[in-house]
Order: structure tokens, then sequence, then C-alpha cells
């Protein structure tokens, strides 16, 4: 699939909401000076994601937005482009998996954006596979967490 971002007015990162793994927080964590922590929200919920049960840190970790948009959106041009989410870089795909006892199956969807066809092509099913295993082993790293009360915050980047 080809793609390439035309910096719309109408741009995903300000209609979005994208729910983070554990391995988005170390990517960006590494590119940025302040804490990335700092920049996170927990949300009570956003559908299909892992919710982190506790007193400190409860829901659903997104970035934060201001204003609507994304904490990392200026000038309409995204400030960690290189460490974005894996969900950013799999926009404007949305990829579905369905389980079922002979395998998995992937099927994607295009939400509408005119970027699509246009600019480089990309690897969307390499993309959607790699976002499936990191929430799986999120999700395991949230059950450890919920279930044993560990602190969320300080063992996500170690």
């Amino acid at each position: 699939m080809k793609f390439k971002c035309l910096n719309c007015e109408d741009s995903c990162c300000s209609r979005k909401t994208v729910a983070l793994t554990h391995k988005d927080v170390i990517r960006i964590d590494s590119y940025i000076e302040n804490n990335v922590f700092d920049y996170l929200i927990f949300i009570p919920e956003l559908q299909g994601s892992a919710i982190v049960k506790g007193d400190k840190y409860s829901g659903v970790m997104t970035l934060k937005r201001e204003n609507g948009e994304c904490v990392f959106l200026k000038d309409n041009k995204c400030q960690i482009h290189p460490v974005r989410p894996i969900a950013c870089r799999m926009y404007p795909c949305n990829p579905i998996f369905t389980e079922y006892k002979n395998g998995t199956k992937l099927v994607i969807k295009n939400n509408e954006c005119p970027g699509i066809g246009k600019g480089d092509e990309f690897d969307i099913k390499s993309l959607a596979v790699q976002w499936r295993n990191e929430r799986l082993e999120y999700e395991k790293i949230i059950n450890k967490w919920n279930g044993n009360l560990i602190d969320f915050v300080k063992d996500i980047i170690k």
C-alpha cells in the first residue's frame, strides 16, 4: 500500500485517540528529553484496549491531548514521527484480527484519507502483526500488574 501524510487540516492526529503499548512508551522515552510520563494519560476505556487497574494509574494508556490534538502535534506535524506509536504508523489502515480454531485471520480496512495511494509503499501486514504481538505482550504485562499491584509507571520502562 502507498501512503503519504498530506498534513490535512482535518488531521488524524486531532481526531484519533491511540492506545499505547509498553513498547510505544519505550520508543518515545528514548527519543524525547523530558519524562515520557508527562505526556501520558489514562482514560477510562477505549474499545479493544487493555485497562490498567490501580489507584494512581487506571484505565487505557494514551498520549495526552491539548486542544483536542495529540500532545506531540505542532504546526500540524508530528514531533516524534520516527518513534510515533505503532498504531499511528499503520494509519490510515485499521487491522482487524479474528481468532479461529485453526488460526488467525487478518483483514485490513482503510480509513478515508486523501493520502492513500500517494507517497512511499509500506508493508501494512508486517506492521499489523507487530502491533498485534506488542498488544498481546502488553496485555500479559497488564494482567500481571493488575494481579500483583506492581507499580505500573516504575516498571514499564525498566
